[in-house]
């Protein structure tokens, strides 16, 4: 991927109510019977849980580009529609800010890079928060992460 991104925030974090989902192992994924049923007792597990982000929620981050690759020059456009979140259910519209001035990094993705940066506050094994840094500063620190 030609870009980094910074974590992306929000003020005013919400969730909907969780919901119970179904993957039919057979149908998506092609299993066989033997290993579907072996697959219940590991990480393949056919119902699961998920909390969605509401459709007004607004975060804000940056991504940066290496190499100047910029995503919205790259495609023509004025807004970028991407897909996240658990098996890419979820869509997140991207637009340029003028108002994002600093950033939290992942200290957890830097140290796949051998890179090591201040944790501010660990939410997960994956997502450890940096102090914030202005963009400048985010964006030389991601250009290392090669």
């Amino acid at each position: 991927m030609p870009y980094r991104t910074a974590v992306f925030m929000t003020d005013r974090p919400k969730l909907l109510a969780p919901l119970t989902r179904r993957m039919n192992l057979d149908a998506e994924a092609g299993l066989q019977r033997k290993i579907q049923d072996v697959a219940k007792k590991g990480n393949l597990k056919d119902f699961f849980h998920v909390q969605e982000v509401p459709p007004e929620q607004e975060f804000r981050g940056a991504v940066f580009g290496l190499d100047g690759f910029d995503p919205f020059e790259e495609s023509g456009e004025a807004e970028l529609v991407i897909r996240v979140g658990l098996h890419r259910n979820g869509m997140v519209r991207l637009s340029r800010s003028a108002e994002v001035q600093t950033v939290r990094l992942n200290a957890a993705t830097a140290a796949l890079f051998d890179r090591d940066l201040p944790v501010e506050r660990y939410c997960l094994h994956t997502i450890q928060l940096t102090p914030p840094m202005d963009l400048d500063a985010a964006a030389k620190e991601v250009t290392q992460w090669r």
